[in-house]
């Protein structure tokens, strides 16, 4: 196959899709494979990522440059299966800490100033089989983090 393309895929299944910090997400991933895959491990993460827009002036201050940087927050990862051979079908289970911090303001900016200065975080589950020799098979599906009033961290 071409750069894996048709190598197989991941199915993230949740028990829900709605969380607190420090509540645990627990779930299954599904394995829709091609054929056995002898891989390293199936890993699962929890992530937020915000964009962050800089801007910079050059020798023109009319024309300014605006460049964007996408960055991961609260990262944690699981192993949810070990080194073996995994088979199409194959339903694992998992379940992640979410981080009794996550979304909680970063920097002294932060501290200072709260969410008026941090970007607002889209939220992720991630799965990815680690195949050696082979690009790796990943699935990611969005989940909801708010705090005890139900407002979005």
């Amino acid at each position: 196959m071409v750069l894996g393309i048709g190598e197989g895929s991941l199915l993230i299944t949740l028990d829900k899709y709605s969380f607190l910090p420090g509540d645990t997400i627990s779930g299954k991933v599904q394995l829709q494979l091609s054929k056995p895959k002898s891989a390293r491990a199936l890993r699962v993460e929890f992530y937020g990522e915000t964009v962050h827009t800089r801007t910079t002036y050059g020798k023109d201050p009319m024309h300014p440059a605006r460049s964007q940087e996408t960055r991961k927050i609260n990262h944690v990862t699981v192993q949810a299966g070990g080194a073996k051979v995994y088979n199409s079908g194959d339903l694992i289970p998992f379940s992640i800490a979410i981080p009794i911090d996550a979304g909680k303001p970063i920097g002294v900016l932060g501290m200072l100033f709260g969410r008026a200065v941090q970007p607002q975080a889209s939220w992720y589950v991630h799965a990815s089989l680690d195949v050696p020799m082979e690009m790796d098979t990943n699935a990611r599906v969005r989940v909801t983090i708010t705090d005890a009033q139900g407002s979005p961290v």
